[in-house]
């Protein structure tokens, strides 16, 4: 005899969390352009705009890395002793 089945929704594979997630993602972006474009965005240009907008934060956060990664370094003050 198997125990009772598991309570619930049924457990959703990563992709289709994905797809899910994806698919909010260009709802939210397409009503949040609507005001500001005084038309609806195209589901293309919603996945523009997100693209834009992770290359934003991807620099900022590279941005930020070289930065630390620079003061980390150690630094050498070549100084030329005179006779």
């Amino acid at each position: 005899m198997t125990g009772p089945p598991p309570a619930g929704p049924p457990a959703q594979s990563a992709t289709s969390i994905n797809r899910a997630t994806q698919t909010d993602l260009l709802r939210q972006t397409i009503q949040t352009g609507k005001p500001r474009t005084l038309r609806d965005l195209t589901c293309e240009e919603a996945r523009q705009a997100i693209e834009n907008i992770r290359g934003f934060f991807r620099m900022l956060q590279q941005w930020d890395s070289d930065g630390r990664r620079e003061a980390e370094r150690p630094r050498f003050q070549n100084k030329v002793q005179e006779p």
